[in-house]
């Protein structure tokens, strides 16, 4: 069975124009960079880049191929992602304003950043990786697939514990102790959970 927005005029221009919308942002805060600051990315942008585009690819390519695994409800359904979708995109743009200069897509770190506990980042670790994951998983929900869904929550979820391990080592190395206080008080990505 086809997605819902495939199919409807309306929701195809609103899933369209937030994957437009949502990837603009995404481009235009990936052309940040700090040249004061050392690079530790370890690689961990491209492993969580390909954990998602394989995601996306397991979406989109079972969404019609295999109707048993249908979300039913149409338009509500749809509707019910896009307000998901657009939550995690709202969390994610607020941890970019938040973290300022400070968030990069590459690892970076310097003695002078300090640990930002403002925001989101008074509840989360990585609240970003949240907003991705949510916004992921409401775009699952409005391609209408359960394996899609299954898809977007465990593949970029593997890309982003391991770049939490990078990360976290590299601000343990370079912040120390007050990132050690900020991060016993915090889960990473999900709130009293992990």
């Amino acid at each position: 069975m086809k997605a819902y927005f495939d199919h409807h005029v309306v929701s195809g221009v609103l899933f369209g124009a937030t994957l437009v919308v949502w990837m603009a942002s995404e481009l235009r805060q990936g052309r940040k960079t700090r040249t004061e600051a050392q690079k530790t990315d370890r690689q961990s942008f491209a492993v969580a880049r390909i954990c998602v585009g394989a995601a996306w690819l397991v979406t989109a390519l079972t969404s019609s191929a295999l109707p048993a695994t249908t979300i039913h409800g149409g338009g509500i359904t749809f509707g019910v992602g896009l307000a998901i979708c657009w939550m995690g995109i709202a969390l994610r743009w607020w941890a970019f304003r938040t973290l300022g200069r400070f968030f990069t897509f590459k690892v970076m770190t310097s003695a002078d950043q300090p640990v930002i506990r403002t925001g989101p980042y008074r509840v989360l670790r990585h609240p970003s990786y949240t907003g991705a994951e949510v916004a992921f998983l409401g775009m699952a929900v409005m391609y209408g697939n359960w394996i899609g869904v299954a898809a977007l929550a465990v593949l970029p979820m593997v890309g982003f514990a391991n770049r939490i391990r990078v990360e976290e080592a590299a601000l343990n190395a370079t912040l120390g102790d007050a990132y050690r206080a900020f991060a016993a008080g915090r889960k990473r990505m999900i709130p009293f959970v992990w």
